[in-house]
């Protein structure tokens, strides 16, 4: 992959990227990423692109090929262009924890249960709820089935209801899972 160096002064970034090597985005060619992980655009005048934080904290972009819009995350457009193609199944992990440090250095691609797994160890994060990678169900829903179980409705068709089996049910009941919501 041809890496194109770019003047960046008529772009007016910030001091100490004065110069930096923008290479194309793959998938979309009329975008290119920098390892600081700035994206420019080619479209038109062409120019860098300002990203904003998503609700989770990771900056993102939208990229336009033809009439689509794209909403694409910085560390991601970055680790593809940088780390390599993602390999099925793999999520973007950021190695110091910093969701706004998107150099490719920091970067990796790991299963959501490493990523996770990471967050604990390294991080000392806590992944629980819908926070955690296999969670199928959100808190209103857990809390909802920790309430019927309690007025006694059966955990069969409180299963039913929400398409869950009655054995993790019956785990949400005895607060083995998401027990954190109800403080114990």
């Amino acid at each position: 992959m041809k890496i194109e160096t770019l003047p960046i002064a008529r772009l007016n970034p910030a001091p100490y990227n004065r110069r930096a090597e923008f290479t194309p985005i793959p998938g979309f060619p009329s975008y290119l990423c920098s390892v600081n992980g700035s994206i420019y655009s080619t479209h038109k005048k062409g120019k860098l692109l300002k990203p904003s934080p998503d609700k989770d904290g990771y900056l993102a972009v939208v990229l336009t090929e033809g009439r689509r819009r794209h909403y694409v995350k910085v560390h991601q457009a970055v680790a593809l262009t940088f780390v390599g193609a993602r390999p099925h199944g793999m999520c973007v992990n950021h190695k110091d924890g910093d969701r706004q440090n998107n150099k490719p250095e920091n970067l990796e691609w790991l299963t959501p249960a490493d990523n996770e797994r990471h967050a604990r160890r390294v991080l000392g994060k806590r992944c629980v709820g819908e926070k955690a990678s296999r969670s199928k169900i959100s808190t209103a829903t857990a809390l909802a089935i920790f309430e019927s179980t309690g007025k006694g409705v059966s955990q069969r068709v409180i299963g039913d209801t929400f398409s869950i089996s009655q054995a993790q049910i019956s785990r949400i009941a005895r607060k083995v899972n998401w027990g954190h919501i109800h403080g114990s």
